[in-house]
């Protein structure tokens, strides 16, 4: 087990690259795997190349684990966000730091 200093100066990061249409009916899943993620890394990283988010409760799901990250020092990185993904995701809070396409 790591000391406490130990785990205050390394950081675990987890990416999700989910797929196809995020909508309202994968709310409940996508807050499951964004909980178990945010509850042991630093920072968490969703790659939204291959999906498409377009319903604002799930956006909401992102952003709420965000937060949750943010106020635990941590990080949600949303990065290869289309244009609809981002109106979403910014309508949502803006918890989630969404990085241009020329950064990610």
């Amino acid at each position: 087990m790591l000391d406490t200093a130990t785990q205050a100066d390394s950081w675990l990061t987890a990416t999700l690259r989910p797929a196809g249409i995020i909508d309202r009916d994968d709310t409940d899943r996508l807050r499951d795997v964004l909980d178990a993620l945010a509850a042991s890394a630093s920072l968490v990283v969703v790659d939204l190349e291959a999906a498409a988010l377009r319903s604002p409760a799930a956006a909401a799901v992102i952003d709420d684990a965000a937060h949750g990250l943010e106020r635990r020092g941590g990080c949600l990185l949303c990065v290869r966000a289309d244009d609809g993904a981002r109106r979403a995701l910014a309508s949502a809070g803006g918890h989630a730091v969404v990085l241009d396409d020329a950064a990610a």
